[in-house]
């Protein structure tokens, strides 16, 4: 009987540990994604989990932005128009624009303490200063002959730059983003984003009237949806597609990256002619640490970006049906602070959510760091050990890949390419290996066609004397052609009233910038007096590498050659 007791025990027991183990599986929420080496979304390992929730227990109203500066938090508080400013590490509060502000949606600090809000109740962007006290207002310049008339002014978000130049994104603002001085001018939009045609559209164009694409047309390009700005001074933005609003609707077909960087001049620099695995119903984008860069969307999927524009990770979601940690409601809002640390918004339940980085997302970000740096032999160290915990990943490969390349091994760099299916390096290193082959055949070709020169002169002198004419040719072998003019290149380097001459110089070739192309980059022991002389030859502009010292053998082929004198200027 004591055996049957224990036995039941037992088997209770071992169903309870199951159906808690059951239970604590089912509340990870934190699943990450990333791109496969057949481009497709895979799962990889966590590379943000969830950590505490900030104003739980808190009474923020229908908050529609943060910003990290420092320690403090700053909360848009729409609903109670006010900003909050919260402490992260005493977890004390105070306010800013109480009395002053109508529905705050927009919030940006700089690093002195200077606050500027774009308000969409107001229809304006007003800047406080440390102490809260009103400093500026910026309202719509109907007085700039740069603001059209038509032109709308609805402030939703606002960025400044360190030159504080300050940027306005308005709901609706199909111009762009609103550019203003650090006085508040308007000096003119900035970044709009392209109209792309549709095929009727096209035909449109074609037999319409000036007088009928008036009247029956509407050729506004999409608004931008939010910015941010970089430590460099790059505009981050995100756009929504056609006819996305915050409801859930089917997003019509992609034209173009809804994510962009854009320099000074309002030119995406980020993949431009790319396809970036985006989002279709994005509402913020933040700027992180060494060109990285983080998107929300609606849906509360988080996205992070290269400075090349890969993705690395996405995470996150939707809470269809109960609270949980790492899931939102209505996300609205995203932002980092200086330890990498995510902060994300959810408007409807009034909470700000964290998530810290674990072992896996620093590993990448440091193995890019390094890689972008050029120190290549780390880099692929680092990037081989990420193979190792995810073997499928593309981002993973092509950084290997990289690595190998800017080492000299080519082959190995042009397999982790193919398995990564990236053809744009695939490319360079195949170019790389083909120049290798080149470089190692032609010493050989050279002495080859040296050979055949000066037997073809010796001819040529033989038939005139004999008074033998030839009949000239046309060479349709381009590869022939090729091989010819790299004699030519060669020999006629210099000519002066039917002499030649041939400059040979000695370099050590070494480590430079990518370039594209059969170029190498070479260190002379004398630079200027290269250049001195190739400006004062006069010679034309190209050269031939030949791996190896042959000074003494090319001063010795001009011996034989008549008419081409050997350069010794240089040793």
């Amino acid at each position: 009987m004591l055996k049957k007791i224990l036995a039941i025990a037992f088997s209770l027991m071992v169903l309870m540990g199951v159906f808690a183990f059951s239970v604590s599986a089912s509340e990870n929420t934190t699943y990450t994604y990333t791109i496969s080496v057949d481009d497709e979304w895979i799962r990889t390992q966590d590379a943000y989990m969830a950590s505490e929730i900030l104003f739980k227990d808190y009474d923020l109203s229908q908050p529609s932005d943060i910003f990290i500066n420092g320690r403090n938090l700053y909360i848009a508080d729409s609903g109670n128009s006010r900003i909050v400013i919260y402490n992260l590490d005493t977890k004390e509060k105070s306010f800013i624009g109480e009395g002053m502000l109508l529905t705050p949606s927009g919030i940006f600090v700089k690093s002195d303490g200077t606050v500027y809000v774009a308000d969409l109740g107001l229809k304006e962007v007003l800047v406080f200063n440390t102490d809260g006290s009103l400093k500026m207002k910026i309202v719509r310049p109907d007085e700039s002959p740069l603001f059209s008339k038509s032109a709308t002014f609805e402030p939703k978000n606002v960025v400044v730059t360190s030159q504080d130049n300050i940027f306005v994104v308005g709901v609706g603002s199909h111009e762009g983003i609103m550019q203003f001085s650090q006085d508040g001018l308007f000096q003119g939009f900035f970044a709009a984003n392209k109209r792309h045609l549709t095929l009727l559209e096209r035909i449109q164009e074609l037999i319409f009237t000036d007088e009928q694409k008036e009247q029956l047309l509407n050729r506004t390009s999409r608004p931008i949806e939010n910015v941010d700005v970089t430590d460099r001074d790059l505009l981050c933005t995100v756009t929504q597609d056609a006819g996305v609003t915050t409801e859930w609707r089917e997003a019509t077909a992609k034209v173009e990256n809804r994510i962009k960087v854009h320099n000074m001049a309002g030119v995406n620099i980020l993949a431009a002619s790319e396809d970036i695995h985006d989002e279709w119903n994005f509402v913020d984008v933040a700027s992180g640490k060494d060109g990285f860069t983080y998107t929300l969307s609606y849906t509360g999927v988080i996205s992070e970006y290269d400075s090349a524009g890969n993705l690395l990770f996405s995470f996150g979601g939707r809470s269809m049906s109960v609270d949980r940690n790492g899931l939102f409601t209505v996300a609205a809002a995203i932002d980092l602070d200086d330890n990498g640390f995510i902060y994300v918004l959810d408007k409807e339940r009034g909470i700000v959510q964290v998530f810290y980085p674990t072992e896996y997302a620093t590993l990448t970000h440091e193995a890019t760091n390094i890689l972008n740096k050029g120190d290549y032999e780390e880099s692929e160290k680092i990037w081989k050990s990420i193979l190792n915990l995810n073997g499928m990943s593309r981002v993973a490969h092509v950084g290997y890949g990289k690595s190998l390349i800017h080492q000299g091994d080519f082959k190995a760099a042009l397999n982790e390419f193919k398995i990564a299916n990236d053809k744009e390096n695939y490319s360079d290193a195949f170019w790389e290996i083909r120049n290798e082959i080149i470089n190692s055949v032609l010493p050989y070709v050279l002495i080859g066609l040296v050979v055949l020169f000066v037997t073809i002169s010796i001819f040529k002198a033989i038939a005139k004397k004999k008074g033998f004419k030839f009949k000239k040719r046309e060479i349709k072998s381009r590869f022939i052609n090729d091989i010819l003019n790299v004699f030519d290149t060669v020999a006629r380097i210099d000519q002066e009233i039917g002499n030649y001459m041939l400059l040979p110089v000695i370099c050590n070739t070494t480590q430079g910038p990518k370039t594209s192309g059969t170029y190498l980059w070479g260190e002379f022991e004398d630079l200027q007096k290269v250049e001195n002389r190739l400006m004062q030859g006069p010679y034309i502009h190209h050269f031939i590498e030949i791996e190896g010292n042959y000074m003494s053998e090319l001063e010795e082929f001009c011996k034989y050659v008549p008419g081409l004198n050997a350069d010794k200027t240089i040793k």
